[in-house]
């Protein structure tokens, strides 16, 4: 992912970089993603509770941190751009 300082916005693919470039100079930077934070039962639960009941429902929802971290693995939630500039030669 590319980002134009000039114009505060984001390209994904070079040709339309290239046409961005035939109006005026774009001032470009590299981003880098910004992944989803791995989730972790601790996050949402208070293991020094001895509620049994409250217990049940701890599998379900290790299983669905757990399905989550999984799809969200290496899939970014964003881009941030970094001080590096990126220059495209005609």
């Amino acid at each position: 992912m590319i980002y134009s300082n000039k114009k505060n916005r984001f390209y994904s693919e070079l040709k339309n970089v290239l046409e961005a470039m035939d109006e005026e100079e774009l001032e470009l930077v590299i981003c880098d993603p910004v992944f989803a934070k791995t989730l972790v039962i601790d996050d949402f639960y208070d293991f020094d509770s001895e509620n049994e009941v409250e217990s049940i429902g701890v599998d379900a929802l290790q299983e669905a941190i757990t399905l989550f971290n999984e799809a969200m693995d290496g899939i970014p939630l964003s881009w941030s751009p970094t001080t590096t500039k990126f220059k495209v030669v005609k």
